[in-house]
């Protein structure tokens, strides 16, 4: 996956958190994750 926003991780022994922002919309980030399809060409 490419991205084009900031990232940062963080791993601890129980959890691992990762934050990133993308310039697109909150919506499209959705729905790129929840349609198959468009996961695919995401990533």
């Amino acid at each position: 996956m490419t991205s084009r926003g900031k990232e940062r991780a963080e791993m601890a022994a129980d959890k691992i958190e990762f934050e990133c922002e993308l310039p697109e919309p909150p919506e499209k980030v959705w729905r790129a994750l929840t349609v198959p399809d468009l996961l695919a060409a995401w990533m």
